[in-house]
């Protein structure tokens, strides 16, 4: 594991701890809600991105597509994350934004424009 990423992860993990258990979300500042849910989705990308590029290292084939899938699987779990801090995450909502999430990878994957051809 690259000690620089884990590194990364455990002190925006203490930043969480100390943003949220330090203040009520009731009380608070909306600001100070937004940054802790903002530190929050940055610590889930880069658990994402490892565990994804620990994924790539036991299936190489998925090397080519470690970063479209970390994006996709950051934003799904971002985007239930602020559905259910909100209190409107049902279960008809993760079926949409899991489908519509792997809609727009398969999309991204398949649908991507040529590489342009420099013609001398």
């Amino acid at each position: 594991m690259h000690r620089r990423s884990i590194m990364y992860i455990s002190g925006l993990l203490l930043l969480n701890i100390a943003v949220f258990c330090t203040s009520d979300p009731v009380k608070s500042s909306a600001t100070l809600v937004i940054v802790g849910f903002m530190v929050a989705a940055l610590n889930m990308l880069l658990v994402v991105s490892l565990l994804v590029r620990l994924g790539a290292f036991f299936v190489p084939s998925l090397r080519s597509y470690r970063r479209r899938l970390s994006a996709l699987v950051w934003a799904v779990s971002t985007l239930m994350l602020a559905l259910c801090s909100v209190g409107q995450l049902t279960l008809w909502d993760m079926v949409v934004v899991v489908a519509v999430g792997f809609l727009g990878y398969f999309y991204s994957l398949y649908f991507r424009p040529p590489l342009s051809r420099k013609t001398p």
